[in-house]
């Protein structure tokens, strides 16, 4: 079993120390057994594309937080801000465990319509984080689009996703989890945020668990600050894929990136 905690918020715009403390009083009500903490894409900021004044390192504050709340917890902690490397800046997904040790993949796709891609580099590998007997997907937002970049030739369990998904395309956002769960025959998590960014476009959340026949474990109600929790079963995952080893039919073919 792996119980999986995310947090549905509204991120306040460009102000770190405001939307930590949000998050320090919503961790309260999480429960002490969660496993994992599922945070929003860029929790720390809202989806800016400021990151000079904004981006951190990774030996940085919001870094040293997640160290903490993974300590105080003893559950692994994940979510995405703007990290500084040098001159370059990335959207990267973050994985801190209790202990201290850190793992992250940076979103290989840049947002279009935002011109992401103008300020981070995009990133070139996919990642695996194997945790408790489980094998987990990293993934940022747009991410979710791409079925070949998210297709199950990495022998994943759980696909996570971390969101500023804009409410005006929250359909094809519930769709895109519902697919990728069923053609992966994985557990799928989307959390994403809530509220109006300053330009005024506004995020329902519609975070979701979804199991890895494509049905509904868990919804978030639209517009709401709210924790999302379930236990998710390794035993039925692999008695489903032993009933319907579809997987093992999929097309072979080199992704390339």
């Amino acid at each position: 079993m792996l119980e999986v905690t995310g947090i549905q918020f509204p991120i306040i715009w460009e102000d770190k120390n405001a939307n930590l403390e949000q998050l320090d009083s919503l961790i309260n009500d999480v429960s002490d057994s969660t496993d994992i903490l599922i945070l929003p894409e860029m929790f720390t900021t809202g989806f800016s594309m400021n990151p000079v004044p904004y981006s951190e390192t990774m030996e940085g504050t919001t870094v040293n937080w997640m160290k903490n709340i993974a300590n105080k917890m003893d559950s692994a902690v994940c979510g995405s801000i703007m990290i500084q490397e040098k001159n370059i800046y990335r959207n990267r997904f973050l994985w801190v465990l209790p202990g201290g040790e850190i793992d992250y993949y940076d979103k290989a796709h840049p947002f279009c319509l935002n011109q992401e891609g103008k300020y981070f580099e995009a990133g070139k590998n996919r990642k695996v984080f194997e945790y408790k007997a489980w094998r987990i997907f990293p993934n940022i937002c747009y991410d979710l689009r791409f079925p070949i970049w998210n297709r199950n030739d990495m022998n994943y369990d759980l696909y996570i996703n971390v969101a500023n998904w804009p409410s005006i395309r929250s359909f094809a956002w519930k769709q895109f989890l519902s697919a990728r769960a069923l053609e992966n025959q994985a557990y799928t998590i989307g959390i994403n945020r809530i509220g109006t960014d300053v330009f005024g476009v506004e995020f329902s959340g519609d975070s979701r668990i979804v199991s890895f026949d494509g049905t509904s474990v868990i919804e978030a109600i639209p517009g709401n600050t709210q924790i999302l929790h379930a236990i998710l079963s390794k035993e039925k995952l692999d008695n489903y894929r032993k009933k319907y080893p579809f997987l093992a039919d999929r097309d072979l073919f080199e992704l390339k990136k």
